[in-house]
């Protein structure tokens, strides 16, 4: 599969994941649809489609426009709309966030992170060439080399918003969330050509 149909793959997912974990209402709150997506799924292709994000990720936040940078604006609709810079420090906590839930689930220790990768986690307007790196801050292979081949990547909790959660799901929604982000930095892109 391309990186280009992963991508829009994993961004439907997203959708749908998005709409569970934010609005209380929705009618798929406490669905598993990451668990099911990410059944048969092994460690070696969880972390693989990980890093094959956060290359695409880096891939797009190098390839922006300048104004892409700018601070926050607002879409046709009045929404408000991330710049280029805050989407990558985002993606940078949550990716974080999800590897310690993980760990924890599988019974590893919590990873460490570095002072300037916890730093590059908080949300914030950065230009272009700080932004690329802070995407490139995050190394999935040298997290990824102290996970175990033989993990339990099934040992699982519920969560109130995304059903069953197990180190798979956590490792799928690395990939999943980053694809959503890569979407929306080529909406970017398309708003400031």
């Amino acid at each position: 599969m391309t990186a280009t149909a992963l991508v829009m793959e994993l961004g439907l997912l997203a959708e749908k994941v998005q709409d569970q974990a934010t609005n209380e209402n929705s009618p798929n709150r406490g669905k598993s649809f990451l668990d099911e997506a990410s059944q048969g799924m092994t460690l070696d292709q969880l972390t693989n489609q990980a890093a094959q994000m956060r290359r695409e990720l880096i891939a797009a936040t190098k390839t922006l426009p300048d104004a892409a940078f700018e601070p926050r604006s607002v879409d046709a609709g009045g929404n408000e709309v991330w710049s280029a810079g805050e989407i990558v420090t985002h993606c940078n906590f949550v990716l974080m966030r999800f590897a310690e839930r993980g760990a924890a689930l599988a019974g590893m220790e919590t990873p460490t992170w570095s002072d300037e990768l916890t730093a590059s986690g908080e949300q914030r307007v950065l230009d272009k060439a700080s932004a690329i790196a802070a995407a490139e801050l995050v190394d999935h292979d040298d997290w990824f080399a102290t996970i175990p081949a033989d993990v339990d990547l099934e040992n699982s909790d519920t969560s109130p918003a995304l059903g069953k959660v197990s180190p798979r799901v956590w490792l799928h929604f690395m990939a999943v969330h980053e694809a959503n982000h890569v979407e929306q930095l080529e909406e970017l892109r398309a708003a400031h050509s």
